[in-house]
């Protein structure tokens, strides 16, 4: 996956704000259709394999089944793993003294020509961010968030179901959207299921037991979903994948969302309704936080 390979086969005037450019980006099918994936690595912690992150496989096997789904050539993981190391050695490099921030990786399916059809030969491009840390309020894990429902619909999409995908004008409206006062919004399906947040994924604790949407039909897999998943398979917690209308979600004992930049947030107000951060609530914050303060540090 060399980066912008390819690129003399395509002879193309391109233009960037009135002065011409050569450059391969504006060929890019992830700019012209979305055509990519994306994953959002907390680096939490001074690592130099990535390899020890605590969610490494969580990312890498979200971002093969992307790959499958879409189409893309089978995943290189090896090659991923090898370009963020050196990328983490340059961060290193320009910034010894250590701050938490996040990693941004893009895979596009890379430079194409005109139209739709998926090139034959496809030469997939690797792009690496760094980004700062969100200024993300303390008390939104202790003492929890307010929230709402989305004005913006979330329609079914199950070609893409699950999928990480560039194409997220959905969120850019519903958090453009989002009012003052509320730091997540939940988004509903058009039968008034609820889906997910705007940037987290959704559990709730309803009539004792813990939910969290099936999403078959739209909606992203989100790492930290996967690996709260797993956790309550080893602690005997039975989990209810199953879609959560509206009303039964406003009659739920507990609810929180997650991501795994932000971790797990509770809902304390969703619309009017009031909520309590509960036992079960703290249990999996306090297993997400030893996770990600202690097992991202290199050994």
């Amino acid at each position: 996956m060399s980066a912008y390979a390819g690129m003399a086969e395509y002879k193309m005037n391109t233009f960037l704000n009135g002065q011409r450019t050569d450059s391969p980006l504006l060929l890019d099918r992830a700019l012209h259709y979305g055509d990519g994936l994306f994953e959002t690595m907390a680096i939490r912690s001074p690592i130099e394999d990535i390899s020890h992150h605590p969610l490494l496989t969580y990312h890498l096997k979200r971002l093969q089944h992307g790959c499958e789904r879409l189409f893309f050539p089978a995943l290189e993981a090896q090659n991923i793993i090898k370009q963020i190391n050196n990328f983490l050695a340059q961060v290193h490099i320009s910034q010894p003294d250590f701050e938490p921030w996040v990693l941004k990786l893009i895979l596009t399916r890379g430079v194409g020509q005109r139209g739709y059809a998926i090139p034959e030969c496809q030469k997939p491009n690797i792009i690496l961010i760094q980004s700062k840390w969100p200024s993300y309020a303390v008390d939104y894990s202790l003492s929890g968030i307010r929230a709402e429902f989305s004005k913006i619909t979330l329609y079914p999409e199950p070609n893409t179901a699950g999928v990480k995908h560039l194409n997220r004008l959905t969120q850019v409206l519903a958090s453009q959207s989002l009012s003052l006062d509320c730091q997540e919004a939940v988004l509903l399906d058009d039968d008034n299921f609820a889906v997910e947040g705007i940037k987290s994924n959704l559990f709730a604790v309803i009539d004792g037991q813990l939910h969290t949407p099936c999403l078959n039909r739209q909606g992203i897999l989100g790492v930290t979903r996967a690996w709260i998943l797993d956790l309550c398979r080893e602690l005997n917690i039975d989990v209810k994948i199953f879609p959560i209308q509206k009303a039964n979600l406003l009659d739920a004992e507990q609810i929180f969302v997650c991501n795994s930049i932000m971790g797990i947030w509770p809902i304390i107000k969703l619309e009017s309704k009031q909520f309590v951060v509960g036992d079960l609530s703290r249990h999996l914050q306090h297993a997400w936080e030893k996770l990600a303060r202690t097992k991202c540090k290199r050994e």
